[in-house]
């Protein structure tokens, strides 16, 4: 059985995170960065887009 390993990478990166997939079988990886700016720009979005959505559902 295959099992798939994610850590979370040491990284320098003050601007990005970095995280990393292991197949524990047979060793190979990918390592994802994430950009901390986009991710708080989708943040921000998803809120608006909620806050919207909840005061249209109280009026």
């Amino acid at each position: 059985m295959n099992e798939t390993i994610i850590k979370k990478l040491e990284s320098r990166m003050t601007e990005a995170k970095a995280w990393r997939l292991e197949n524990s079988e047979t060793g190979h990886f990918l390592d994802v960065v994430f950009s901390l700016n986009l991710e708080d720009k989708m943040r921000n979005k998803r809120n608006f887009s909620f806050n919207r959505f909840e005061s249209e559902q109280l009026n």
